[in-house]
């Protein structure tokens, strides 16, 4: 959940402006049990978005399972619609899977698995995007919340 105590709280997640001026967005929309959301949106190249990133080390090799809950803010607006993902990055190297948002202005579940083959160095970013740029005149933001990373096996 993007809240702490009363209020919006980016919880352990490191924000990623599109521009200097950009800041987190939090909405009053949650989909159960809290008050406060991530909004994301997009923006003109060459900073195509603001993204969310939450980094870790030290896992082991197995399958991880990323779930959050998503919306878009506007109904069908863009082809591009945000997505989930699992970084794995290595010696400069990265490999990303990822699953996309889809367009529905309802709160709805999304589960990734990835099969990890990890080293002690490897560090794993999970990722909240809202893709690429938009064409809309006023972009269609995807909503984030109820985020878990965990190792099901």
């Amino acid at each position: 959940m993007f809240e702490r105590g009363n209020g919006p709280s980016l919880n352990g997640w490191t924000f990623h402006p599109s521009s200097s001026d950009d800041t987190a967005i939090f909405q009053q929309d949650a989909p159960t049990g809290g008050t406060w959301c991530l909004e994301l949106h997009k923006a003109d190249t060459p900073n195509p978005t603001n993204r969310a990133t939450q980094s870790f080390t030290n896992l082991t090799t197995g399958i991880y399972e990323l779930t959050a809950w998503t919306k878009m803010k506007y109904s069908n607006r863009s082809a591009s619609q945000g997505w989930i993902g699992i970084l794995r990055a290595r010696a400069g190297a990265s490999l990303l899977d990822t699953m996309r948002c889809g367009d529905s202005v309802q709160w709805h579940p999304l589960r990734l698995f990835d099969t990890l083959l990890l080293l002690s160095s490897d560090t794993v970013t999970i990722e909240l995007s809202a893709a690429v740029a938009d064409t809309s005149v006023q972009g269609n933001a995807v909503r984030f919340d109820d985020v878990t990373f965990r190792k099901v096996r």
